[in-house]
Order: C-alpha cells, then sequence, then structure tokens
C-alpha cells in the first residue's frame, strides 16, 4: 500500500507529516518513508523483497502542478 501526502488534505484527509508508514508496523508489517526518488526507489526495492505487509508513505511537493492530461477524465 503506497500512501502519497502533499500536505493539502483533499478529499482524504491526510494530516500533514503524519508517519502513516508506522501503523503497519503494530501488525507486524514494515513501513517506509520515501521524500526525495532514491528514497522511494529504495523503499520499493526494501517492501518488494519483504515477506510482511508494507506501507510506503511518499510525502510530495505540496506545491506541486498536476501534469496536463489528454483526456478529461483522466482530470477527475
Amino acid at each position: 500500500f503506497i500512501i502519497v501526502n502533499n500536505d493539502q488534505g483533499g478529499g482524504q484527509r491526510y494530516v500533514p507529516k503524519a508517519r502513516y508508514e508506522k501503523i503497519i508496523e503494530v501488525f507486524g508489517g514494515n513501513g517506509y518513508y520515501a521524500q526525495t526518488p532514491d528514497e522511494l526507489r529504495d523503499a520499493l526495492r526494501a517492501a518488494a523483497t519483504d515477506s510482511v505487509p508494507n506501507i510506503i508513505n511518499v510525502q510530495i511537493d505540496p506545491k506541486a502542478q498536476r501534469k496536463a492530461q489528454a483526456f478529461n477524465w483522466l482530470t477527475r
């Protein structure tokens, strides 16, 4: 499971800077936190080799702009 958190709340109502990946540790899994592409790559590699459930919490830039989409249905 991957959480993408842009600190904006939005429809999901994520809490800024929350460490959601810690939740899985209560259930015996591994949690990963990534702020950079390198950290995300490392987390994905580690999670792919784990034999337990994982959560990767990806902190993205709250000012990031959405990429223009070729089809309107992609922007909902």
